[in-house]
């Protein structure tokens, strides 16, 4: 099969105004045609689209499973990692 090269456009382009830059760049993270190239659940979630969730999680009955990570998931990051996924109130060890 012959494939034709066509350009990237920018997302901002195809998205226009309708997202953040925080969401432009997790989504051009995301689908990276090479799959070793994408971030893994954990990194993308530590990304700068989820900030404003870690510093002020919802106030609602479910915020509390937000960074309730299972150990494996826990075990999986590197703790320069953790330090950025999770708040400072939730990281082990700290006061609840």
């Amino acid at each position: 099969a012959v494939f034709t090269h066509v350009p990237p456009l920018k997302w901002s382009k195809v998205l226009r105004a309708r997202w953040s830059a925080q969401a432009e760049a997790l989504l051009t993270m995301m689908l990276q045609y090479d799959p070793k190239l994408r971030p893994n659940p954990m990194e993308a979630m530590a990304t700068d689209f989820f900030t404003e969730l870690r510093k002020n999680p919802p106030k609602v009955r479910i915020a509390s499973e937000f960074f309730n990570f299972t150990d494996q998931e826990m075990s999986s990051c590197k703790p320069e990692l953790m330090r950025k996924l999770m708040p400072e109130k939730r990281l082990p060890g700290a006061p609840f």
